[in-house]
This record gives structure tokens, C-alpha cells and sequence, in this order.
């Protein structure tokens, strides 16, 4: 019995001191403690709470190094933590998404479908250095046209349409999407063909969000899979809705516009008749295709 006393003070101390390490280790950090005193806790209140207040002092230390988003990811923190008092002077703990949390979860609002990697929702407009291709995009964009962009593979299309996206994100925070063409239009072709009666369901819904989200990028338009199933049912009737309702929409292709649509000219007669209607409602929209070339300066 004297043994399991004589462990029993040991962990006693041991308590005692692990209690004044983390009181003292609260009290010495000047700035954190001296907002404890404002926001009217006192000493006794820490001391009783040692565990709710060390919590809290650690978040406070996390929150000091958090200025990015992924800052939240690699510390694995992502709420600010807060305490107050109820009607019954208990102590409670609150919680809110730092602030790089409350940005990202607005940014990933605006997107209805976002087919393109994380590490380029930082993109800004700024980033794009090369003045001549913002200036004729920028003036395109006041006449109220489409925007075209051709070039080789990972010559830049798509880093310039992502931050022509997020720039207008951050200026309209209105819905948006960025599909890459041979997933998606695959994807609505799918739904579209399917005997399922939810299956059709979906295409209608999905369609017409495309159709009426206020930005449309179509990523690597031209390298879907073409047959006239998909021209005539989904990129067809997709494009001229969104004339119709004038909402503004990017391209990105390896091709012009002219052999995308002589690839859609499937079964001659009425293949060329089709062709030359998405052409025709192509251009009505969009008055020159850009060129991109991997250029010193783009970036």
C-alpha cells in the first residue's frame, strides 16, 4: 500500500508541474496574455481551464503563420479557434475558417465544374506579363466578344484562360465553369444516350447549367471525340445557347476554328451543312483567334 502511495504523490508533482509549464509557457507570451486580460479572464479561470486555454494559445500561434491556404494545408488547421463566456460565465469554445479557408470556400462556390489543378487558383491576371495578347483579350472582351486561343501543346492557352477566370471571379463572383472538352462532352453525350430516365434527367440539368453559367471555358476544344451524336446534341445546341443568351466564352485548342469544324463535318452532306453552321455560329462571336506561341514574357 505505501508503493502505490508513494506513485500516487509522484503523480501528483508530475501533474503539478505539467500545470505551471503550461501556465507559465500561457503568461510569459506578453502579447497572447495581455489579450486573455482584455477579453476578461483571469487568472483563476486559466488555471481551471488550463486544457481549453492551451488549446487556444496554440491555435493563436497557428494562426500567426497562416497567410495562405496552403499554409492551412500544411499545418492541417484550418479554423481559427475563439473563446467566450455565456450567460453563466462558463467558458466556450468557438470556431470560424481562417480567412485564406473563408476565400477558398467562396472561390470554390462560383465553379460548376473546375477541370484544372488546385495550384492554379492563385492565378491572377497580373501574372500574364505578355501586354500585347492582355491588350487584344482586354479589348475583345469590351466588344463584347469570345475569346479564341490557339497554339501548340503547353504553349500557354490554358494558363491564360485560367487567369482570365479567376480574374473575373474576383470582379463578378458569378457562376463559372472550366470543362475540358473530351471529358465533359463525353460525360453529356453519355447521359444523353442512356436509356436510364435519371440519366437523361442529369444531361437536361447539367446542360443547362453550362448554358447559362455567366463564364464558359471550353478547354481543348477540338481534341474530343467527334461523331454526330456529340456535335449534334451537345456542342451544337451548348454554343448556340450561349450566343443567344450572349454569355461569354473561351476557347482553348490546338486547332482553328475552321479545322474544328472541318472535323465535325462528319457523313458529307449533312455533315457539311452542320459544319458550317457551328462555324457560322463560331464566328459570330468571336472575330479573330488568338495565337499563342511560347513566348519569352507570356508568363
Amino acid at each position: 500500500m505505501e508503493k502505490i502511495r508513494v506513485k500516487k504523490e509522484n503523480y501528483d508533482k508530475d501533474l503539478e508541474d505539467y500545470k505551471n509549464e503550461i501556465y507559465n509557457k500561457i503568461s510569459s507570451d506578453k502579447e497572447f496574455y495581455a489579450s486573455l486580460i482584455r477579453d476578461g479572464f483571469c487568472d483563476a479561470e486559466i488555471l481551471s481551464h488550463l486544457s481549453t486555454f492551451n488549446d487556444y494559445y496554440n491555435n493563436y500561434l497557428i494562426k500567426k503563420q497562416i497567410k495562405t491556404y496552403a499554409d492551412c494545408v500544411r499545418l492541417n488547421c484550418f479554423n481559427a479557434m475563439f473563446l467566450t463566456k455565456d450567460e453563466n460565465k462558463d467558458i466556450v469554445r468557438t470556431f470560424e475558417p481562417f480567412a485564406p479557408v473563408k476565400e477558398k470556400i467562396d472561390y470554390n462556390s462560383c465553379f460548376i465544374t473546375k477541370d484544372f489543378d488546385d495550384e492554379f487558383d492563385n492565378l491572377k491576371w497580373s501574372d500574364i506579363k505578355n501586354a500585347n495578347i492582355k491588350k487584344n483579350i482586354s479589348s475583345l472582351i469590351k466588344n463584347n466578344k469570345w475569346i479564341y486561343l490557339s497554339g501548340a501543346t503547353r504553349c500557354g492557352k490554358s494558363y491564360i484562360a485560367i487567369a482570365l477566370l479567376n480574374n473575373f471571379i474576383s470582379k463578378n463572383h458569378k457562376k463559372v465553369a472550366f470543362i475540358n472538352a473530351t471529358t465533359r462532352f463525353k460525360e453529356l453525350m453519355d447521359l444523353y444516350s442512356s436509356y436510364n430516365k435519371d440519366d437523361k434527367e442529369e444531361f437536361f440539368k447539367e446542360f443547362d447549367l453550362y448554358c447559362n453559367c455567366d463564364l464558359l471555358v471550353i478547354d481543348d476544344f477540338g481534341n474530343e471525340y467527334k461523331n454526330e451524336g456529340i456535335r449534334d446534341n451537345v456542342v451544337i445546341p451548348l454554343i448556340k445557347n450561349r450566343v443567344s443568351k450572349n454569355k461569354l466564352t473561351i476557347f482553348t485548342s490546338e486547332f482553328s476554328i475552321d479545322d474544328v469544324c472541318t472535323l465535325y463535318s462528319i457523313n458529307k452532306q449533312v455533315g457539311e451543312i452542320k459544319s458550317k453552321q457551328l462555324k457560322n455560329i463560331l464566328r459570330s462571336k468571336i472575330d479573330a483567334e488568338l495565337l499563342i506561341s511560347s513566348v519569352p514574357g507570356l508568363y
